[in-house]
């Protein structure tokens, strides 16, 4: 049941980013087909400026959610893979294992350590009214605090140590997890396949053979899913000349 609830916490988390993020794509599309229309108009460089001010507003209320929730999953995973590989190196201390006993706190605990290390993002920047004096539109703006201009090395230090944290770190443990668990997996079977045993063990040892391959299949896909932002993340980090914030800057925040 415990690592039942774990699994549906984890998914349920996953599902809420992905809806986020697919909203903020839609608003984006549409913020480029407009962008599109109006680049051989040079006359409407201010309307665009209104736009994607609007965009920012949106991405601003969602930006904080979403980057903490999906950081938030990362270790959550994490969690899962060491449980299922403990489960099967262990079995019969399964029960007293501390990520089995706890897992809504652990949860809990880990998106208050993903929304108070990311909460830079809050006091980085705010939202301004600006009233265009030509067409009368009342537009939002980003603009730096004066909290982060007195002491800006303090966020973006946070703002540095957060991917490495929250997503290389555990992205490579996920690797590593599961690359045990189906050691011990195979491990496991080879030895336990001349024993004897009733019908009850082997059909709960054929639920949890079937349980640990699910959340392999699942970690894997997430792995795999969560490499192309990894990789974005990495290099626009080291390569300094690695810039994709021109025409698509809102793209670049939601890959942020």
């Amino acid at each position: 049941m415990t690592m039942t609830t774990m699994m549906m916490t984890t998914m349920m988390m996953m599902m809420i980013t992905t809806t986020t993020t697919m909203m903020m794509i839609m608003i984006i599309i549409d913020d480029d087909d407009d962008d599109d229309n109006d680049y051989d108009d040079d006359d409407d460089d201010d309307d665009d400026d209104d736009d994607h001010d609007h965009d920012d507003c949106s991405i601003y209320v969602s930006s904080y959610v979403s980057i903490v929730v999906r950081r938030g999953s990362y270790p959550i995973m994490c969690y899962v893979s060491l449980e299922r590989l403990y489960a099967i190196l262990r079995p019969f201390h399964i029960k007293s294992f501390v990520l089995a006993r706890h897992p809504i706190l652990f949860t809990c605990l880990t998106f208050v350590f993903a929304a108070a290390w990311n909460v830079f993002m809050l006091v980085k920047s705010t939202l301004k009214e600006v009233t265009s004096s030509r067409t009368g539109r009342t537009m939002h703006s980003l603009v730096l605090t004066d909290l982060y201009k007195a002491t800006p090395e303090i966020a973006d230090g946070f703002g540095a140590a957060a991917p490495v944290l929250m997503t290389y770190i555990p992205l490579l443990l996920l690797v590593a997890l599961n690359v045990a668990t189906v050691w011990a997996l195979r491990r496991h079977n080879v030895s336990t396949r001349n024993v004897q045993s009733s019908t009850n063990e082997d059909a709960k040892q054929q639920r949890e053979r079937q349980m640990t391959r699910t959340i392999l299949v699942a970690t894997g896909c997430y792995v795999i899913l969560s490499l192309p932002y990894a990789c974005h993340n990495l290099v626009k980090n080291i390569v300094e000349s690695y810039d994709k914030r021109q025409k698509y800057e809102n793209i670049y925040y939601v890959m942020r």
